[in-house]
């Protein structure tokens, strides 16, 4: 492969991975089907599990021996991981969906970065950012390629648990790549009989929640809030009045962005807009902030929540008729995680013009 085109020497060809036991193994050796069961519904609900994992920055990819790779077995039990721990899990869960599923190892904007690729055809292959659970497609006969537009730069690699193909086109640019893996002027590819024979590492199966039930969940932590936010306003001089209605008008926005971040569209928005506006008098402003949390410590929710200027504008809110409200909306998924969606929000009287 080296021998090919000088500039192969400078491509991430990633061919192996130290473990976080100091031992280097085939990437290939990384990924293994999994097989989720009932635990998540489809490959759109594995990226949203995979995503809602917390980030936890290791090296970067290039950076040799001293970048390690967990097993997906650690990396579940931490519960955090690199973008390649999050890559080699979405990669494990699509392939178990079925999916033609592949870990890139190459470059976006920040630097050496790994996601991954299924397809559906030569020409059309879908990007699955693991980080963010975000998919966009890559068709080379389509003028407004979303790939080529994303903030992936370069491929050198794509891998999975019994092929490995290393990037022989001579631009390594997203933009002009064609992912026809069996295309041997294209793609370098390693032995398959040689990759099957490597023992994987260990994958183990998902894990239920043993969370409480979300609704539960909910309204624990709505109650907790809303105590604590009574008590950041009461030295401000300032008393809190809850308003009930709206806080249950708030519920379909929640459940609109949940939707959107499994889906990619979100549902039940236009209810909420037209709620709140029957809902508000007129001659009153409503203003409402939402926020997803990876934990229902209520602590922790509104400490970062004050941390934005538009929350704590809605916190901090005075003036004539002024009614809070917040809702939260619990969605658990396998292993104890969770998305834990908050929105506070205020209607009050405008000030009169003067």
């Amino acid at each position: 492969y080296l021998a090919l085109r000088p500039a192969h020497q400078e491509r991430l060809v990633k061919i192996f991975a130290l473990t976080e036991f100091g031992v280097q193994r085939p990437v290939t050796t990384f990924v293994r089907p999994m097989h989720p069961g009932r635990l998540l519904e489809s490959a759109a609900h594995a990226a949203r599990f995979v995503a809602l994992i917390p980030f936890e920055r290791h090296r970067s990819v290039g950076e040799g021996a001293a970048e390690a790779w967990s097993s997906l077995h650690s990396f579940l039990c931490r519960r955090r991981g690199d973008a390649a721990e999050h890559a080699l899990l979405l990669c494990s869960l699509l392939l178990g969906f079925g999916l033609d599923a592949y870990v890139a190892v190459g470059t976006d904007a920040q630097g050496g970065h790994l996601w991954v690729v299924t397809r559906s055809s030569p020409q059309r292959t879908v990007f699955w950012e693991s980080l963010s659970g975000q998919r966009t497609v890559h068709d080379m006969g389509a003028a407004d390629d979303s790939a080529r537009a994303a903030h992936y730069r370069t491929v050198g690699c794509v891998f999975n648990h019994e092929s490995f193909y290393a990037n022989c086109q001579g631009d390594d640019s997203v933009a002009a790549c064609v992912f026809d893996l069996e295309n041997r002027a294209r793609w370098k590819a390693m032995e398959v009989g040689l990759l099957r024979a490597l023992t994987p590492l260990p994958t183990p199966p998902l894990v239920a929640a043993a969370l409480p039930p979300p609704h539960a969940a909910e309204e624990q932590l709505e109650k907790e809030l809303r105590a604590l936010l009574e008590r950041h306003r009461e030295p401000l001089g300032l008393g809190t009045f809850w308003d009930d209605k709206l806080c249950t008008l708030l519920a379909p926005a929640l459940a609109a962005y949940e939707a959107e971040r499994v889906h990619g569209a979100a549902f039940g928005s236009d209810d909420f807009q037209q709620g709140i506006k029957r809902h508000v008098p007129e001659g009153h402003i409503f203003k409402g902030f939402p926020q997803l949390f990876s934990s229902a410590s209520a602590e922790a929710v509104l400490f970062g929540l004050l941390k934005s200027s538009v929350a704590l504008d809605v916190v901090q809110a005075r003036g004539d008729q002024v009614r809070h409200a917040v809702r939260v909306k619990v969605v658990n998924y396998a292993e104890d995680v969770r998305a834990v969606w908050v929105m506070v929000a205020v209607k009050y009287k405008a000030a009169p013009r003067q």
